[in-house]
This record gives structure tokens, C-alpha cells and sequence, in this order.
């Protein structure tokens, strides 16, 4: 803040009083004293000072000390000063200038004024941009997980009128086509059912009957239909299910979805009274709905629905209401569903048309020529239908995927994950002594397992997109690489001319081994086709067997297997290898996304695990492999140090039990590999493909490679997950 003098040496002049229109903080300078220079700053300086013949350079700054004000001091040659009532215009070559310097103190609080100004704006608009994207990743989560039922209605709605008007039927895949035959019966079947028992007195009515009338028909027929299929094929026994099992599974999936569906008509109904109210008319329909999704991220409506969810305002129905209701809607669709071979049938004989599903009982015996230990009723699906899957792909979507936006933080049984789909702290297996166990501890008590459970979910992941592209080139190219199957099946034996009782025997063996073989090989190409898939669905996409093979009960999904054809047909799996059977879609459905998170939740032991079960950190050395932290930390002094150790440990084969040093060593000796192995990883020598978890052995020489490269290896920010 400088201050400058401008009057000339040999003049003094006298100024008047302000007239009376001007403010009174606009005063002019003052009459001064003969043995003193007057500058802006009210500072008396002697008249004996040596002034520069040249003024220097300086910024006009305006003072802070008094209340002079003068105005176009960037232009001289326009200052007016008053002389004895009148104004003289002076020159810059009449009045030589005076720089005087601030004190540093003065500078200092300037400049740390500024930069405290400016940082917090910075802040306010960064939290403006995070909060408006956290918004939209909220918004389309919780879309994601509400609207994926209405969503399958409506696609079966446009497929069967595009078959009516098209007659494209003999083109559609042969299990979408099973689909499509079964939904409309399926559906007239139920509204019959909701029709008959709403016309019977209370006391007549059957007990499923206040549970059937809440959802609509189509809702119902498609939730029963791909519920059903989906816990067929990942049976452990081929192609049976269990009816108790199946009943209850639909029973909780209706129930779970009643609760949505009844969340959003109340929210609907909210919207049109509102928008009705502003606009004075009812035409604002597809405006209400269009707006229904933006409502649900407010806090009010978010709350609401948490309410609604968490069974403050429906009560549960309960495993008997679940089940008998299930179980009506099971036999409607064994009424229903039939199958017909693909095959051309001559005219002379009959249709072969039989039921798609049978309801049989088995029964379990201590063994040969012992008494019956137990007899239960099972769901058998037709042969048809597994004979037809493995000719062509079959593609099942649930909802518990990697989440767009963290996880709810857990504060109780029920109370955490997931925004709106159920989430438990612990799977119990639908134990209920485990439930009421859990639910009788005290939340002070379980404190710390929440807080652990939250930090796991929070931490932010993301896909490695470049470990991804070598999984497609292999996989395109073939497979058999790096742990991926085979696309070719191995041959089949041919029946040997000799009618030799041993030769024989032998192979049927080696036709049965040679089946197992494809079969195995047919379920993990399945699995391929689907992570793979190049198709763009709504949700990541994971297979219903994987997740009922082995899977937790309390987690089962409320949306199960929804299924949707993508070009090549469908993908079908098998209950072997299930676990392996999602990987690469939820991968190529998450590679663009930004970051995602994982709930987790407890076993009955107490160890954490993610609740989306396929593409996980826990899993695989392929889901390993093609996972990496969304937020990445530079090496560091030691960084680079680890870095080499983890990737000798990754190679394994005997590496790993080396010393520090002699891990070190390895690494060092074949840098040239490493690099060859991150720039040309398919084309190459491929020396990643010799370690014991090769994608992950991938992943870290890409990693390690760009640091040696970079020109400060220690600084470079690195995104590798160490796994235990």
C-alpha cells in the first residue's frame, strides 16, 4: 500500500471547505503548514527531503489510514485538486512522484488475507461440485434399487407388442422366448386368483389372500417367474429345488417389494396433489412420474423411505405368510408354465407339449434296506429347459451390486448397507434364535463392529481398466490362459466296434468324464460371456446361481434374477464353478464408473465380507487382478522398496520364502521382463504368466513399471492394493 505526493515544491496551496453537496467522508485536503509536503497519507514529511527526478513505477492502492479518497490516480493527468474555490489540472512532469514502501508486517497480513480468502472459496465451490455429484450418483443408486421390477414389466410389456405387430417370435432366443410364453398366462392366472379371493367373505378367505392384492399381477408373475428359474438352476441337485426353500424365497422377495412399490404410490400421490395444486390441473401425469425418481434423494423423502423399508409402518409378515403365499404362486405357475421342443415335429404326430415345472417328492434313507430318514417335496424343471440353456446364454441380474455412493452407516440388526434394500449386520442363515440374539444386544455394545464395518464400505474402489483389456484380448482370442477356460470342448469318445464287457465299460467312463469336463468348461464360458459382455444393461449384472449356491439367506436378493438378452443370446450357468460365474460384467458394467463401494457385513463367525459376493477384493486372483483403490498415495521413500517385495510375493513359486534381499534381487534381475510384461503383456514374452497369481502379478509390474519410468519414482502416485 504505497502512498504518493504530487504538489509542487514552490506552491502550498489552501483549499476550501467541501460545498455541502458532498458526503461528508469525501472531504479535501486540508490547508497545510509552510515547512510541510502534503501527501494522500495524512504523514507530514519536511520540505527538505531530495524527491527522485523520476517518478517510479507503482500500483495504485487505495488507504487504508484515512478517509481521503482520490479518484483516477492511475491517470494524473486528470487530477483535479480544488485552489481557492477553483480546480487545477497538474502534470506528472510538474510534481515529481514519492514511492514509500509498506512494512513487511503490512504485506504479509495482506497476502495472507488474500490466500485465506481464496482458499475458502476454493473450498466452497469444491464442496458445491462433490455435493451435486454425490447427488447424482445418489439418485441413480437409488433408482437403481427401486425401480428394477418396473423395469422388467414394462420390457416384457414392448417385447409383446413388438411380437404381435413384427411376429418376431420364431427369432427370439429360446429361454426369452419360454419367458414370454409363460408371462402371460402366469399373469391372467394371478389376477384371477386376486379377483376370486377378493370376492370371498374374510372368513372364507385363504390366508395368502391379504398378501396376493398388493401387487399388481404382471409384477408378481415376473417376480415368481425368474425367482423360480434362478433357484433352479443354482440348485446343488440338477435341476430340483426345494418347495419350502422356493416359497419362502419369493414370499421374502414380494414381501420386500410391496414395500417399495407401497413407498412409491405414497410418494406419487404426494407429487400430483403438490404439482396439481401449483399448475390448477390434473395433466401433469408423466411430470409427476418423471420427478418421483429426484424426490427420493431428498432428505425428507430418503427418511421416509428408511421408515418405510425398516418395518415402522407394515408389519412383517412372517415366514408362515412368506411361505404360503410363495407357495400358492408356485403352484399357479406349474399350472401354467409349459415347454415345447425346438425341434420340428412331424404333422401325423402330437404336440409334444408338457409342463415346464412338476412338483415330486424325494426322500432321504440311512441306506440300503433302512427306513426312510426323511421325505420332502421338491420343484423339478424339465429337461427341455436345461437342454435349451445349454445351447444358448441366459443372464440374471440381482441388486446387490457395488454401490455408487457409501454405504448407510450400520446402527443396528437391520440398519445399514444399503439404502433401501434389506441389509443385515449378520447373515443368520434365517436362523431365528441368531436374528433375536442380534436384535436383543445393545447397540453401545456392538459399537465398534459398526464402526469397523463402516470403514471397510467406505473405502472407495474402482476397476483397473488396462488388467481389464488383457482379460477381453485373452478371452477373445480363446481362452486357456492365465486360469481362463477353454472356449473348445474336449471330444467326446467315439463307441469302440468291440462288444468286449471291459471295453465297453471303459467307455462310458470316458463318455462320462469327457461330459463332466464340458459341462465344467460350459458353466465357466458362461460365466465368460457374461463379464464380458459388451452390452450396456442398467445395473451390473451377476449370476442368481452363483449367488444361491452356497450364499447367505438374509441376503438373498429382493429383485432376484432378472434377466435381459443382449445380441448373442443368453448365458446359462450351472451350480459348478458358481462362484467364479460374474466377474467380468460387473467389471465392464463398473470400468467407467468413477468409484464404488462395497457393504459389508458379518458371519456367524465375525469375520467381514462384502455383500455383493462376485467382483470383490476377498475373491479370486482374476477379481483381485482387474481391482485397484479409487484414491491412490504416492510410494514414498519406501514405497518403491514394497512395491518390489509384493510383486516377488506375487510371483510365488518358492520367491516369496526368500529373504527381503533376495526378494529384492529377483525383482531386480528380471526388471526387463517386467517391463516387456506391462508394455506388451499379450504379445510378449508373457513372463507374468509364470506366476503362481498371474493377473495380480500384472497389475503390479504395470504398476512397478511406470514408477522406474517416471522421473520421480517416489512421488508417483500408486493405486495397487496389497491383499492378504
Amino acid at each position: 500500500m504505497a502512498a504518493t505526493g504530487s504538489l509542487p515544491l514552490t506552491q502550498y496551496p489552501t483549499y476550501s471547505k467541501p460545498p455541502t453537496s458532498q458526503k461528508p467522508h469525501k472531504k479535501p485536503l486540508f490547508s497545510l503548514p509552510k515547512q510541510t509536503f502534503p501527501l494522500i497519507f495524512s504523514f507530514p514529511f519536511h520540505r527538505s527531503l531530495n524527491y527522485p527526478t523520476k517518478p517510479p513505477r507503482f500500483l495504485p492502492l487505495c488507504d487504508s489510514l484515512q478517509d481521503n479518497i482520490v479518484q483516477n490516480i492511475e491517470n494524473p493527468k486528470k487530477l483535479l485538486l480544488p485552489n481557492a474555490h477553483s480546480r487545477q489540472i497538474l502534470s506528472p512532469e510538474s510534481a515529481p512522484r514519492i514511492f514509500i514502501q509498506d512494512p513487511p508486517w503490512i504485506s504479509a497480513l495482506f497476502w495472507k488475507g488474500l490466500y485465506k480468502m481464496t482458499n475458502q472459496t476454493v473450498k466452497i465451490e469444491h464442496k458445491e461440485i462433490e455435493k451435486r455429484k454425490y447427488n447424482l450418483l445418489r439418485r441413480r443408486q437409488v433408482k437403481e434399487e427401486t425401480e428394477a421390477w418396473e423395469k422388467m414389466v414394462e420390457e416384457y410389456r414392448e417385447l409383446e407388442r413388438e411380437m404381435c405387430e413384427k411376429k418376431l417370435a420364431p427369432n427370439l432366443p429360446y429361454v426369452k422366448g419360454l419367458f414370454l410364453g409363460w408371462f402371460e398366462p402366469l399373469r391372467e392366472a394371478i389376477a384371477k386368483e386376486q379377483k376370486v379371493q377378493k370376492g370371498k367373505s374374510k372368513k372364507l378367505r385363504a390366508a395368502y389372500a391379504p398378501h396376493i392384492e398388493l401387487l399388481p399381477a404382471d409384477k408378481l408373475a415376473v417376480i415368481v417367474m425368474h425367482k423360480m428359474m434362478g433357484l433352479v438352476m443354482g440348485a446343488e441337485e440338477d435341476g430340483y429345488v426345494q418347495v419350502v426353500q422356493a416359497a419362502v424365497h419369493i414370499g421374502v422377495a414380494i414381501e420386500q417389494e410391496v414395500r417399495i412399490h407401497s413407498f412409491l404410490e405414497k410418494t406419487k400421490n404426494y407429487q400430483r396433489k403438490q404439482i396439481v395444486d401449483e399448475v390448477q390441473g390434473a395433466s401433469k401425469e408423466k411430470e409427476i412420474l418423471r420427478k418421483r425418481v429426484n424426490s427420493l434423494i431428498r432428505r425428507r423423502r430418503l427418511t421416509e423411505v428408511q421408515k418405510l423399508v425398516k418395518n415402522e409402518e407394515i408389519k412383517p409378515w412372517g415366514r408362515d405368510a412368506q411361505a404360503k403365499l410363495g407357495s400358492r404362486l408356485l403352484e399357479l405357475l406349474t399350472e401354467t408354465a409349459y415347454v415345447q421342443p425346438p425341434i420340428d415335429q412331424s404333422g401325423d404326430s402330437p404336440l409334444d407339449v408338457r409342463p415346464a415345472f412338476r412338483h415330486k417328492f424325494k426322500t432321504i434313507s440311512r441306506g440300503l434296506g433302512q427306513k426312510i430318514k426323511k421325505r420332502y417335496g421338491v420343484i423339478e424343471c424339465d429337461p427341455l429347459i436345461r437342454s435349451g440353456l445349454d445351447k444358448s446364454a441366459k443372464h440374471m441380474m440381482i441388486p446387490y451390486v457395488p454401490m455408487l455412493v457409501p454405504p448407510k452407516k450400520w446402527k443396528g440388526y437391520d440398519k445399514g448397507g444399503y439404502l433401501f434394500l434389506p441389509s443385515y449386520v449378520m447373515r443368520t442363515h434365517g436362523s431365528r434364535k441368531q436374528q433375536e440374539a442380534l436384535k436383543g444386544v445393545n447397540v453401545k455394545n456392538m459399537r465398534k463392529v459398526f464402526e469397523a464395518l463402516d470403514t471397510l464400505g467406505s473405502t472407495k474402489w474402482r476397476v483397473n481398466n488396462k488388467v481389464l483389456a488383457v482379460v477381453e484380448s485373452i478371452w477373445a482370442s480363446g481362452g486357456n490362459i492365465a486360469g481362463l477356460v477353454d472356449r473348445n470342448d474336449i471330444p467326446i469318445p467315439e463307441k469302440p466296434y468291440s462288444e468286449d464287457s471291459t471295453e465297453i465299460q471303459e467307455w462310458k467312463w470316458s463318455v462320462r468324464k469327457a461330459n463332466k469336463v464340458n459341462r465344467e468348461r460350459h458353466s465357466q464360458r458362461c460365466d465368460t460371456e457374461l463379464k464380458l459382455s459388451v452390452t450396456t444393461l442398467p445395473l451390473p449384472c451377476v449370476s442368481m446361481c452363483a449367488l444361491l449356491n452356497g450364499f447367505y439367506f438374509d441376503a438373498s436378493p429382493v429383485y432376484a434374477c432378472l434377466f435381459i438378452c443382449f445380441p448373442s443370446g443368453f448365458v446359462s450357468f450351472c451350480p459348478t464353478h458358481s462362484k467364479k460365474l460374474v466377474l467380468k460384467q460387473v467389471a465392464r458394467k463398473m470400468e467407467n464408473e468413477e468409484g464404488f463401494y462395497y457393504p459389508h457385513n458379518l458371519d456367524f463367525r465375525g469375520r467381514a465380507y462384502p455383500m455383493h459376493p462376485h467382483l470383490n477384493h476377498l475373491s479370486s486372483d482374476l477379481c483381485r487382478g482387474v481391482l485397484e483403490f479409487a484414491e491412490g498415495r504416492p510410494l514414498g521413500r519406501s514405497g518403491l522398496h514394497w512395491l518390489k517385495i509384493h510383486l516377488a510375493n506375487l510371483y510365488a513359486g518358492g520367491v516369496e520364502k526368500l529373504s527381503h534381499d533376495g526378494r529384492l534381487a529377483f525383482v531386480d534381475n528380471h526388471l526387463d521382463e517386467i517391463f516387456d510384461s506391462a508394455e506388451n503383456p499379450i504379445n510378449g514374452n508373457r513372463w507374468w504368466l509364470t506366476a503362481e497369481d498371474p493377473f495380480q502379478c500384472l497389475a503390479a509390474c504395470m504398476n512397478l513399471s511406470e514408477a522406474l519410468k517416471s522421473t520421480s519414482p517416489h512421488s508417483m502416485i500408486s493405486y495397487l492394493p496389497i491383499h492378504q
